[in-house]
């Protein structure tokens, strides 16, 4: 994968399994631009969020969301990944308040195929910007680095909308990543990257995040919304 100077590869092993974390890769005032966004619908719509911290449409369908992307500082984080040159519209959003909102081990993948909008595309790539900064009680990602990682069988006992998650048996021998990650930063990773939320405080402090996802040009659907990388911009497809 070509890098970004402000990019670090911590794990590669396909296209599927890889981990980036991209540094100091978005402005701090578009940033805050966005967290205002999310503020005020909020403050507008307090269902904007589900009970487990999901964003509605009413938070999510707003091409301001992308801003983000088209002003990164460094365009080139996007050769890492360049057959994945379209981010699917609207972008997810959460809220995370509480350790019950923390979602499980688990690959993108099993939410890709079960997701409105995302299950006609076979694979795609996350992009994960934290909207707030980040402290030591902060919910954030830890990844699983193994390289023999294919699609794993989740827990389907779908009690919430954040209860998919690989049984403890099932995971695999690794070591766990955890990349200190500051506000302006992104985590960019595949679909079968192994992942979930922790902390390493006993509280919670509240993290307000947004996800981009990207897939590729093959896979776009007709009638569907998508922003190039390429051209920056939005558009629909067909």
């Amino acid at each position: 994968m070509n890098m970004t100077i402000l990019s670090k590869k911590l794990f590669d092993y396909d296209d599927e399994n890889f981990l980036i974390h991209a540094r100091d890769l978005f402005d701090i005032q578009i940033l805050a631009k966005t967290l205002a966004y999310v503020n005020l619908k909020v403050a507008k719509c307090p269902t904007a969020f589900s009970e487990h911290g999901i964003g509605s449409d009413t938070l999510r369908m707003n091409s301001v969301l992308y801003e983000l992307v088209s002003h990164v500082k460094d365009r080139k984080v996007f050769q890492g990944f360049p057959q994945y040159s379209y981010i699917s519209y609207p972008p997810m959003i959460r809220r995370v308040r509480r350790k019950e909102d923390f979602v499980g081990w688990h690959q993108d993948l099993k939410y890709l195929k079960s997701a409105r909008g995302l299950s006609l595309h076979a694979t795609c790539v996350t992009m994960f910007v934290p909207l707030n900064e980040i402290e030591i009680e902060s919910p954030i990602l830890e990844f699983y680095d193994n390289k023999n990682l294919h699609e794993l069988p989740h827990d389907e006992t779908k009690q919430s909308q954040n209860s998919y998650r690989v049984p403890e048996f099932m995971l695999p021998q690794a070591s766990i990543v955890r990349p200190k990650i500051a506000l302006g930063d992104a985590l960019v990773f595949g679909d079968k990257t192994l992942h979930r939320t922790s902390t390493v405080g006993t509280g919670v402090t509240e993290r307000v995040s947004i996800e981009f996802r990207f897939v590729k040009e093959l896979e776009l659907v007709s009638g569907k919304d998508y922003f190039c990388t390429r051209n920056m911009t939005l558009a629909r497809q067909g």
